[in-house]
């Protein structure tokens, strides 16, 4: 052991209507031990660095053509030192018919940030924004406009038309894969923008844009 150790107890969550991930794995580092403290009491949680949710939503409704991006497994993308892995370990049964349970369980531990960590917030957005600095291909002005439209994983942003949201999308859509990230789940409330990011599959497969923002569904 190279570090703290600690097992977190996991369940799955079922989300049958989801259009990616249908069973989640949710991993609780709030839950205390005997002694009364979670893994989550001994992480620093650091500042918030978010954006103020309601400038974010302001700006948003601001263009005419608004549009939301979700990046892929963000927290998932972010490694963790070895030291610390030890850390986030979890068991897992291989066959839960045998009540005997004679065999040994499996232990793992994660090599990257989990959702639940009371740091995670943190990690993802100091990780993006070192990225957003130091990226030497990368304007000033294009810098601060992924920062004031990213909360948490989300891209909330807008343009004044469909071909100018294509240009801006292009190259977001280029500083996150320098960061080995993706950007997928487009909602927008343009048809001709849902359209054209169908067309040069910027969305992911199974995604769902033919219900844009502010168009309401109708029952055939």
């Amino acid at each position: 052991m190279t570090g703290p150790e600690f097992y977190l107890p996991h369940c799955p969550l079922v989300r049958s209507k989801a259009t990616t991930t249908k069973i989640r794995p949710v991993f609780d580092a709030s839950a205390q031990t005997e002694g009364g403290l979670s893994l989550n009491d001994f992480l620093e949680t650091g500042e918030n660095l978010n954006p103020e949710l309601l400038a974010v939503l302001l700006r948003f409704r601001w263009h005419r053509v608004a549009w939301v991006g979700d990046i892929e497994k963000a927290f998932l993308q972010i490694e963790i030192h070895s030291k610390d892995r030890d850390a986030l370990r979890f068991i897992c049964i291989d066959d839960l018919s045998n009540s005997s349970l004679e065999k040994e369980p499996s232990i793992f531990r994660w090599n990257r940030v989990t959702f639940d960590l009371s740091s995670s917030p943190f990690i993802l957005r100091i990780v993006i924004r070192n990225h957003l600095k130091t990226s030497k291909e990368l304007d000033p002005p294009l810098a601060r406009y992924i920062e004031e439209c990213l909360y948490m994983d989300d891209l909330l942003a807008g343009s004044e038309s469909a071909e100018e949201a294509i240009k801006t999308i292009n190259c977001v859509q280029k500083v996150f894969k320098r960061a080995c990230m993706r950007l997928t789940k487009w909602v927008t409330n343009d048809l001709s923008l849902a359209d054209s990011l169908k067309e040069t599959k910027s969305t992911s497969t199974g995604n769902d844009l033919t219900h844009p923002i502010g168009y309401e569904e109708t029952e055939l």
